[in-house]
């Protein structure tokens, strides 16, 4: 038998109803054909539809089980009555005739109210936000890419040229080293002017939006 079934049922048989229903689950949730999980997890349920609903399960594991059937058997024309009686006490709608001045004055009252306008309001406008993001980024950009170039340049800016016959070892400046701390800080730059660009284009397109909007409000 499964650890968290038999903790279960000791606990079920010390009387802590509550704990053993969260082994119980935690049995089944294991070991979803366990039949012995489903049968003691019946013991546990709280009302006649997840007794059901364990004995169903019990049956589907094993069909010749003859306590589930007969207590299912038991149960569903309890649970028919309790439904039918909760059916027939829920109040039946009527729809209220409208007379003929009440239905003219609502089509009066359609008709007088303010037409509200499918265009959005343009007050509010998400770009103002991205403006100030794209701004951040491309000074954040910037600072990272003249940091990385600096520490290009100061570990790779020379070589060491190991000692030959006759030669003693020496120190000579590294092209590539100080090309690619360049290259780093070309890509920053770019990158940068790329993204205040972007951030000047929304600008302008959110200012010309605005007027278009106050120009509609004076008309």
């Amino acid at each position: 038998m499964d650890d968290l079934l038999q903790q279960g049922i000791t606990l079920f048989q010390a009387g802590k109803r509550d704990d053993s229903r969260k082994l119980f689950i935690a049995a089944i949730h294991q070991n979803p054909n366990d039949e012995s999980a489903w049968g003691w997890m019946y013991n546990v349920c709280d009302n006649d539809k997840e007794r059901i609903d364990c004995l169903k399960q019990v049956l589907r594991i094993n069909p010749k089980n003859e306590k589930a059937m007969r207590l299912l058997n038991k149960l569903k024309p309890v649970v028919q009555e309790v439904q039918s009686q909760t059916d027939s006490q829920q109040p039946e709608i009527k729809e209220i005739p409208m007379s003929e001045d009440a239905i003219h004055k609502s089509t009066e009252l359609q008709q007088n109210s303010p037409s509200v306008s499918a265009t959005p309001r343009l007050s509010n406008i998400p770009g103002e936000d991205a403006v100030g993001v794209l701004r951040f980024f491309a000074w954040v950009d910037l600072i990272t890419s003249i940091i990385g170039a600096i520490w290009v340049w100061v570990n790779f800016h020379e070589i060491d040229v190991p000692p030959a016959l006759f030669i003693a070892g020496y120190t000579e400046s590294n092209p590539i080293g100080i090309a690619t701390g360049f290259g780093v800080l070309f890509q920053g730059i770019l990158v940068f002017t790329l993204f205040l660009t972007i951030a000047a284009i929304c600008e302008n397109t959110i200012a010309i939006r605005k007027k278009l909007n106050a120009l509609k409000k004076i008309k």
